[in-house]
């Protein structure tokens, strides 16, 4: 092989791996830097995955992340993973993918422009192609026209073989770059009693209230007693009918056991720095006031995507209702090892297709994204 040769080779593969690492676009970024949100195995027979042909339902965010989660969470969705990265916007079919693979019923969404990377790499042609491009840009320009004949000669007189029938010339990209993050959910069958979720006070906590016992309501779960009762996240609870509460593990006993009694229960509450007296009756069910995050419009569509509300839903819900604790234990356990199963076979046939050709994959991948708009 000679000098020119190698050389030519030896740029391409460089600035093709380059290019590569700069925009993602030979892999499915949401893929790569997924990171899995840790859940305990018992909490992981309430969660209710994505069935094998189900499509999940992609919402961009509105700017307010954040909120938005919270307000998800609240509905009784669980975070199963997450996605960061900076890259050329990535098209939608990509994240729906990577919520598939992970079984992912929705996907919180968002990308926020941050700059512009620019550069030159090389471009595959014939030598007809690269010929008449050297003559176009000799014409509009006025410069020397450029010998791209694939028979050149070194200093020594001999003749460079032409490398694939092929020619390179310096073509520029600039590419507009996003910062992307994509949350993925899943609903859990799981509430917390009267629909609650508090945690003990932390020392700053302590320290600002002068008292060590209580606990802090972490969120209100819609449609629960909690939530009829109007109590707020951020409300500090501090006894119960008379009784002190010592911590969040002791909250939930009582809970448990005033909700299974239906007895009404009367809480002491600071709310930022003014005290109250809230009833809460275990038997309420607060309606809710407020449109679900995830069911907001499409926005490849434009449309509303509500859940299913129809007669078959409504069968399936009570047959499930009617379904033992240890049958539900159990398909959830088989629903776990199905989805692992996918989720590995489809890891190894990426790492298989990667074997196979990968000088050209990449390659193809590098003039594909030199010659795209995004």
């Amino acid at each position: 092989m000679s000098l020119n040769r190698t050389r030519t080779l030896l740029l391409m593969t460089a600035s093709t791996v380059l290019v590569t690492m700069l925009t993602g676009c030979a892999t499915n970024p949401y893929h790569d830097y997924y990171k899995a949100t840790p859940i305990p195995e018992y909490e992981k027979q309430h969660l209710q995955y994505l069935p094998e042909e189900g499509a999940p339902k992609l919402t961009a965010s509105s700017g307010d992340t954040a909120s938005e989660l919270d307000e998800a969470l609240s509905h009784g969705f669980v975070i199963i993973g997450t996605s960061t990265f900076n890259a050329p916007l990535i098209e939608t079919e990509k994240l729906a993918e990577q919520a598939k693979d992970v079984g992912a019923t929705h996907v919180l969404y968002s990308a926020k422009q941050a700059g512009k990377v620019t550069g030159f790499a090389p471009q595959a042609m014939t030598e007809d192609e690269a010929q008449a491009l050297s003559e176009e840009t000799t014409r509009q320009t006025g410069l020397p026209s450029t010998d791209t004949s694939d028979e050149k000669a070194d200093s020594a007189g001999n003749k460079e073989e032409p490398f694939w029938g092929l020619g390179y010339l310096p073509v520029s990209y600039n590419k507009q770059r996003f910062n992307q993050s994509a949350t993925f959910l899943v609903k859990s069958s799981k509430v917390p009693a009267l629909g609650v979720e508090t945690q003990s006070l932390n020392a700053d906590q302590k320290q600002r209230l002068g008292f060590n016992r209580g606990v802090v309501v972490k969120r209100v779960f819609y449609d629960s007693p909690g939530f009829a009762a109007n109590l707020k996240k951020g409300d500090i609870l501090y006894s119960v009918n008379g009784i002190v509460i010592e911590d969040a593990r002791h909250f939930q006993t009582i809970a448990k056991s005033y909700s299974g009694a239906g007895r009404l229960m009367v809480f002491e509450v600071l709310r930022g720095t003014e005290p109250l007296q809230i009833t809460l009756n275990p038997a309420a069910k607060g309606a809710r006031n407020a449109p679900l995050l995830l069911e907001q419009a499409d926005p490849s569509t434009g449309t509303v995507v509500p859940e299913e509300n129809n007669q078959a839903s409504n069968d399936a819900q009570t047959t499930e209702a009617l379904k033992t604790p240890e049958e539900k234990r159990e398909e959830a356990a088989q629903r776990w090892a199905a989805r692992k199963k996918a989720y590995e076979a489809r890891i190894q046939k990426k790492q298989a297709r990667s074997k196979d050709g990968f000088f050209m994959g990449l390659f193809h991948s590098m003039t594909d994204w030199i010659s795209s708009d995004d």
